[in-house]
């Protein structure tokens, strides 16, 4: 991150943890003896006024994590997705939840079932349950449209496609998490639109 310069709103870590420790790393096994703390991430968050998005790799992590930043007095920087369960629900009190798909099963992200989605969201009475989280593969332009109508708010993942970056960003998901925040921001700015509030996540 050091040293480079993009218009993103936050930076996606996948998060694991060992024993009391909570960590980043896309896969467990990666750099098992040099792990890096949830709370190195937490502290540069807050130096560059950047967002977090926590993916939650492993079950049970929602509390742990909550409590990690509310500690450090960084309530702002909280996003979630991956492994949130229904009963987290009830003690999301800071930051926002973005369900990825194992959270409304067995409905599955299509055409068909957006209303029905909406409506389990809306069940909760949460407003910091924001919308779902879902591969891009599964964002075809109907649905799209569908979670349009119904007010269905999308964050999408991983989009490193040029094609498909300027597909999606022109239905302007929520969120779009991508490895190549340069080519977002430059298919952005060619369509005149800042990056603000939501949209860039740059994963790391």
């Amino acid at each position: 991150v050091k040293g480079y310069a993009a218009a993103i709103d936050a930076i996606e870590v996948d998060v694991r943890s060992k024993g009391d420790m909570l960590y980043i790393a896309h896969l467990p096994a990666v750099c098992a003896s040099k792990k890096i703390p949830l709370e190195y991430v937490i502290d540069f968050a807050k130096q560059h006024s950047l967002k977090v998005n926590f993916d939650l790799k492993e079950r049970g992590l929602f509390t742990r994590v909550r409590d990690m930043v509310a500690s450090a007095g960084a309530d702002s920087v909280l996003l979630y997705t991956g492994s949130v369960r229904h009963d987290d629900i009830a003690d999301l009190t800071v930051g926002e939840v973005w369900v990825n798909a194992s959270f409304f099963k067995p409905l599955k992200p299509v055409v068909q079932s957006v209303k029905a989605i909406k409506q389990l969201l809306d069940s909760y009475g949460n407003p910091r349950l924001m919308g779902i989280n879902i591969n891009y593969r599964w964002a075809t332009d109907d649905f799209m449209r569908a979670c349009a109508d119904h007010g269905l708010e999308v964050s999408l993942f991983t989009v490193d496609d040029e094609s498909q970056l300027r597909r999606l960003m022109a239905y302007r998901p929520a969120n779009i998490t991508t490895n190549r925040p340069d080519l977002a921001v430059k298919i952005a700015v060619e369509a005149g639109e800042r990056i603000t509030e939501g949209g860039l996540v740059w994963r790391v």
